[in-house]
């Protein structure tokens, strides 16, 4: 006898569920990200006019208005965060498709699935130090308005979370539970993995003390990005590199310092 499970009504039950909760909740998600797109429209215009009535007011005037541009710095954060919600909903944002565009049909909606749980985790691991930054920010004040800079900081754990519902409800309308669950997977497998060699990983790109033959390539990369720059920040890692002997073992010449011998010319 046929399991109850595994009968085909059942399978077809079962399928048939998954497409009537994916179509309604793309019915929500075009309500949702129409919302959000208002909102941003509306973001931009506040920053038209509060930028303009603020150069008029400074040049014109010459009665300038100290809020204007801690108020338009605000809204670009949450005009920034929102931009980023709809630009990730319209699948706007830069990616490389050179490759994903050769594959077949089935491959290019496994590699998506992928894609997007890479992006979805990304955003879950993102939101709760981007919620502790804001939360910290209540009892900052902002000198002009003498608001809480939490209405400033709150823009990026919002934008975060409206991200994560984009990419769940991107999931869902693959339409295919199957892919979806092995995207998935492999994502949960390669979090594990890393997550595993975290030990090892941890001390990657970290120079400690001059370099030594042997050392991480990212030191004697630094090395160069200061020759080339030759403007190292004071109280910065860079600015010991500067001098000592660790330059000859990378094969670029150390920057001439001029002293205050060298500008009398004695």
């Amino acid at each position: 006898m046929r399991a109850v499970g595994n009968s085909p009504g059942a399978e077809a039950s079962s399928g048939r569920w998954f497409e009537d909760t994916a179509r309604i909740l793309l019915t929500l998600e075009n309500y949702f990200g129409s919302a959000i797109e208002i909102v941003a429209a509306l973001l931009i215009a506040a920053e038209i006019v509060i930028l303009f009535a603020g150069v008029i007011s400074r040049y014109f005037l010459q009665e300038p208005l100290v809020w204007s541009d801690e108020l338009a710095s605000l809204l670009f954060l949450w005009l920034a965060s929102l931009g980023a919600v709809v630009a990730f909903r319209r699948n706007e944002h830069m990616r490389m498709t050179a490759l994903v565009g050769m594959t077949s049909s089935r491959v290019r909606t496994f590699l998506e699935a992928i894609s997007i749980g890479a992006t979805l985790a990304f955003l879950l691991f993102m939101i709760e130090p981007a919620y502790e930054f804001a939360s910290e920010e209540i009892d900052v004040t902002t000198p002009a308005l003498e608001l809480s800079n939490a209405w400033r900081a709150a823009a990026l754990p919002i934008g975060l979370l409206l991200m994560a519902i984009v990419a769940v409800i991107q999931l869902i309308s693959i339409r295919n539970l199957t892919v979806v669950a092995v995207g998935l997977g492999t994502v949960i497998l390669v979090i594990a993995i890393l997550a595993a060699l975290g030990p090892a990983l941890r001390g990657l790109g970290y120079r400690r003390g001059p370099w030594r033959p042997g050392s991480p390539p990212i030191a004697r990369w630094s090395k160069s990005l200061a020759v080339l720059v030759r403007r190292p920040c004071r109280n910065s890692r860079l600015t010991s590199l500067w001098s000592g002997p660790e330059w000859r073992g990378v094969g670029v010449p150390a920057p001439h310092r001029t002293t205050g011998r060298d500008q009398s010319g004695k």
